[in-house]
């Protein structure tokens, strides 16, 4: 599940779990290539509060995007535990806008069940920070 924000400022961009209610195996937080950085690895077992910028390149730095680019998250569910039903397709939402997002990733876990979809299995905030 990908989510694609455009960045309207040459920026940093900043991470931070802002929620996690979530219990399949191996979920994860990633920057697809070309960047490549995986930012939150088996996310359901980190704690809110967490944060970190994208980073990449040959220096493993904070990645710059210049004005009129975009930054894809990729969310990437888990698989639930053994003789669990399988998960239903993973979903997001999103609110805001340059610079301030807040993305609420559904993992699909629990499908049917009352209540389901959440949106609330992983909740992570989206901060571009001002690049001279």
């Amino acid at each position: 599940m990908d989510c694609v924000l455009d960045i309207t400022a040459q920026s940093t961009i900043k991470l931070k779990l802002l929620g996690i209610s979530c219990d399949l195996q191996n979920e994860r937080v990633t920057i697809p290539p070309p960047i490549g950085d995986q930012v939150f690895l088996t996310v359901c077992a980190r704690a809110v509060g967490d944060s970190t910028k994208i980073f990449g390149g040959p220096t493993d730095s904070a990645v710059v995007f210049p004005a009129g680019s975009q930054v894809r998250i990729r969310f990437s569910q888990g698989t639930a535990d053994a003789g669990a039903p399988a998960p239903a397709a993973p979903a997001a939402q999103f609110v805001g806008s340059f610079p301030s997002w807040t993305i609420n990733f559904e993992d699909g876990d629990n499908a049917g069940a009352a209540g389901e979809p959440d949106f609330t299995d992983v909740v992570l905030g989206v901060e571009a920070e001002a690049f001279p």
